[in-house]
């Protein structure tokens, strides 16, 4: 059997078919209990007019939640690869709320920055709307939706509170993104670090995690590894496949480390004054997981 060590489990056994059977039992068991330690709390999150940082970071606990879900029954069905890279948005969503929650005089105004996002996105799409787009239906509607949602006037407030740097447009995003990093945000130390990230593990896991995730969603060389096309035989799509990287065993420990991380994170920035169950949950599934290295 595997050990556990500060949320990196390391071991490796011959039958990868009965470990993953046992692996998906183990974080199935931890979805129901995760989810049901959130439940039991009876906690209102007051909405649209309370605390953003309240409302962006339950949202996120719902979408952690639900990505976790998705990424079971990707690989229920047999599409280990494409779980692997849908459980980067995962990690993400452990990031933003490390971001958040780093300097809690900073969880207000960075989860305002995390709204404001949206509309510098909105502007940047709307200018280039404007450019491409010749009079018309298509342009009327553009414009439309900009009257409806305040798109300018909202981008009008934004920037004069921020530094126009690196000679960016003044509809580019990167004015809001430019902070975030999340080599760095999992690297430099928060609040709650003595608590959970014991040797610095959070650090490892994006460092290992999030690159291997990314090679999935951006399609580079090593996403193909199991779907090459395979030669001697008349080609068809889909078909002749060989799996020569098992990543069967990654989206599960993801799923376990980032649901953790969500939840501390978001606890924490609500002050919400229980979250040690959390701590057991993670410890449990985690003692019970076993990793298979690749070959």
């Amino acid at each position: 059997m595997g050990y556990a060590k500060d949320g990196l489990v390391v071991n490796a056994v011959s039958d990868r078919d009965g470990r993953f059977a046992a692996n998906l039992a183990v974080v199935q068991d931890y979805l129901v209990r995760w989810k049901s330690s959130v439940d039991i709390k009876g906690i209102y999150v007051i909405g649209p007019s309370g605390r953003t940082f309240d409302s962006i970071a339950f949202s996120i606990l719902n979408k952690a939640y639900r990505l976790s879900q998705a990424c079971i029954i990707l690989l229920e069905a047999g599409y280990s690869d494409e779980a692997f890279g849908l459980a980067r948005s995962l990690i993400e969503c452990s990031l933003n709320l490390r971001y958040m929650t780093m300097d809690p005089e900073k969880a207000d105004s960075r989860s305002n920055d995390y709204v404001d996002f949206a509309f510098c996105e909105k502007k940047h799409f709307l200018e280039l709307c404007r450019q491409y787009f010749g009079p018309g239906k298509d342009l009327d509607a553009v414009e439309a939706l900009n009257s409806q949602e305040g798109i300018e006037g909202r981008w009008a407030s934004i920037v004069p509170h921020r530094v126009r740097v690196r000679n960016l447009p003044l509809n580019d995003w990167k004015l809001i993104e430019g902070d975030w990093n999340g080599w760095k945000i999992s690297s430099e130390p928060h609040p709650l670090d003595d608590q959970i990230n014991k040797d610095r593990w959070i650090k490892k896991q994006f460092a290992a995690d999030y690159r291997g995730c990314s090679a999935m969603v951006h399609c580079t060389i090593r996403s193909l590894d199991n779907i090459f096309a395979w030669p001697g035989v008349a080609y068809k799509v889909g078909e002749n496949l060989k799996t020569w990287f098992d990543h069967r065993f990654e989206p599960l420990f993801i799923i376990v480390n980032s649901l953790y991380l969500v939840a501390r994170y978001t606890f924490y920035g609500a002050n919400v004054d229980e979250a040690d169950c959390f701590d057991s949950l993670f410890n449990d599934a985690v003692s019970k997981l076993v990793y298979v290295r690749q070959s």
